[in-house]
């Protein structure tokens, strides 16, 4: 058995800064290589309304800048039975959750951020869970599976409140900010992928939207108005919701696991694999663009290993990403200055998550673990 004294050690240990060490090469911290740049824009084409109110964080700490990303120190560190695919905090930064899952395991559990201890266990998928997300009144909380189902668990007790049925495996899901709206992605009819959006009031499907090969990533803007979604079929599309209709498409080079918007809705990041050899990636670029006109912003190298997960600190000055090789690439946001990389986890990083007050970091890994950094 594999004590939390034990998976904690484990955190500390591989939280190390590389300088040339470690499977494959890091990317350089300066100069910045295959760069291309215009100015920023003043304001992107799609609404912003203002978001809600932050949530007062339950913290007391300061949260990460600059100086303290890179030196992180692990907090906690909870065990699943299998692989850890996602990772989701509620929006008052009380409760982590947390997917898993092989050809044996599967299971969702639920943690208190701050004490560590297990609240509730949701029971009922039949493979792998590759995402969860909580709503924003943090009352529901969806999964999507490989069992061709998605989920959604009442956070209180764990009892599954609603199930869709769907052909394919479903890969995404993510709720609206505004907690309207449910959106999951995932495969329809092999090589068309489709994203569904259901009213969360009643569960009834408003949208359907196609899209090819599978769905790994879902964005909202914070007006719950404007929805990108896509990446396996290295391509992702904008659709207005609650119509469906397209508003724009984007071409990347490679697949796109996942994606970043930016805080002020203005910046969309991904993370690209541009080159491969022998079916694996071999150059990553990590990719802005105006999340209103789909135009790129800037190109920066991001090493060899496939990008995982990618996510923007709460105030927008961090953007993180971990890739396959277990490594935290950090850059400063918005010139996308690295600024260092960690090694997080022995395997894969599979999820990223800040929490509301920006004074947490919540790691997935491949290896079976959680880890919770805090700031020194």
């Amino acid at each position: 058995m594999i004590t939390n004294g034990k998976l904690l050690f484990l955190c500390a240990a591989t939280a190390t800064l590389i300088a040339g060490c470690g499977r494959g090469t890091p990317p350089p911290a300066e100069p910045l290589i295959n760069q291309t740049e215009v100015d920023l824009p003043e304001e992107i084409t799609v609404p912003t309304e203002t978001a809600p109110p932050a949530p007062t964080p339950t913290a007391t700490r300061k949260p990460f800048d600059q100086d303290s990303i890179i030196q992180l120190v692990p907090e906690r560190a909870f065990s699943m039975g299998a692989a850890v695919r996602a990772v989701s905090i509620s929006s008052d930064g009380v409760l982590v959750a947390g997917a898993s899952g092989d050809d044996q395991s599967y299971e969702i559990g639920v943690w208190s951020l701050e004490s560590g201890e297990q609240v509730v266990a949701m029971e009922g998928h039949t493979a792998i869970i590759w995402d969860v997300a909580f709503s924003p009144d943090g009352r529901y909380l969806a999964s999507s599976s490989k069992d061709y189902t998605v989920r959604v668990w009442q956070v209180s007790d764990g009892a599954q409140v609603f199930r869709f049925d769907a052909p394919g495996e479903i890969t995404s899901v993510a709720f609206t900010p505004d907690g309207r709206y449910l959106a999951f992605g995932g495969v329809e009819n092999w090589p068309v992928a489709a994203v569904w959006v259901l009213q969360v009031d009643g569960w009834s499907q408003i949208a359907k939207v196609a899209e090819g090969w599978n769905i790994p990533a879902i964005v909202f803007t914070p007006d719950s108005r404007l929805m990108i979604a896509g990446g396996i079929s290295r391509n992702m599309r904008a659709w207005y919701i609650p119509e469906g209709s397209e508003v724009y498409r984007l071409y990347y080079p490679g697949q796109v696991y996942d994606l970043a918007l930016s805080p002020d809705a203005r910046v969309l990041a991904s993370a690209p694999c541009i080159l491969s050899s022998a079916n694996q990636c071999a150059e990553v670029e990590l990719w802005l663009r105006d999340s209103g006109t789909g135009e790129v912003l800037k190109q920066v190298s991001a090493g060899s290993s496939a990008v995982q997960a990618l996510t923007y600190s709460p105030d927008g000055g961090l953007l993180v990403a971990g890739n396959q090789v277990g490594w935290l690439q950090i850059w400063a946001m918005p010139e996308a200055r690295p600024i260092g990389v960690l090694q997080l986890h022995p395997g894969t990083v599979e999820d990223l998550a800040f929490s509301p007050d920006g004074s947490r970091l919540v790691s997935a890994g491949s290896d079976g673990t959680i880890c919770v950094w805090r700031t020194p």
